[in-house]
């Protein structure tokens, strides 16, 4: 998991079983985080490639991008 984004994979942390894999979708993130090392500055990409990912048209998908990502630096900027 570690790698796998300097090997160019757009990776979005998530589980499609929060039962089975004991984790919740805001777990995920958080063990990408405290666990697997990843900085604030790799989540906000994680967090951009989920919305490039999304089924949404290219309208929706910019727009997404614009709010979320002022709305990220906003939260990530109370943290320092």
């Amino acid at each position: 998991m570690r790698h796998m984004p300097g090997l160019g994979l757009k990776i979005h942390p998530n589980t499609d079983d929060p039962t089975l894999h004991k984790v919740t979708p805001s777990e995920a993130w958080e063990l990408m985080f405290d666990h697997f090392g990843f900085g604030v500055g790799d989540l906000r990409q994680f967090m951009l490639n989920g919305i490039d990912g999304a089924w949404v048209d290219e309208t929706t998908r910019a727009r997404w991008r614009a709010e979320w990502a002022t709305e990220f630096d906003s939260a990530a900027a109370k943290l320092a």
